[in-house]
């Protein structure tokens, strides 16, 4: 017992370090874009190929169709992007989450271009709106890995 507590710190400051991974490619792996309920729009570091970059979105900016179903939200916002010409993928961000939620807002940088970002909220009794920069789309800048 006593090896264990003379190895065991050992260990921890042999093995721990300051808590930043020393690969760097973990430490900038995701970029967040923060769409912000005064509608401002920020990107905290280069959206770089083969990363990725984390949603925060303030659920303010689409106050439309909500309501409620036995105590639940009954309407979801949802985030799509779409890089270049290629799939458009979608994301949960609030409200009612038919996988259950827990999932980060995660959009995969799989190509280098433009990246089109926007946001839909939408109920189950047919409301639809969107957060789409008055339908331009926001657009980001996704650089070629090097």
């Amino acid at each position: 017992m006593k090896r264990l507590v003379i190895i065991l710190p050992l260990a921890l400051l042999l093995g721990c370090g300051d808590g930043v991974s020393s690969d760097s490619s973990d430490a900038t792996a995701k970029a967040v874009l923060s769409f912000n309920a005064d509608w401002s729009v920020e990107q905290s570091s280069p959206l770089v190929e083969g990363r990725r970059a984390r949603v925060v979105y303030d659920e303010t900016r689409l106050p439309d169709c909500r309501g409620e179903m036995n105590g639940n939200p009954a309407w979801s916002i949802n985030g799509y992007a779409q890089l270049e010409d290629g799939e458009v993928t979608a994301f949960h961000v609030a409200g009612f989450d038919p996988n259950g939620g827990g999932s980060e807002p995660i959009i995969e940088l799989d190509g280098a271009g433009d990246l089109a970002v926007w946001f839909e909220v939408h109920n189950r009794w047919g409301c639809i709106a969107y957060d789409s920069d008055y339908g331009d789309n926001f657009h980001f800048w996704v650089d070629p890995a090097e």
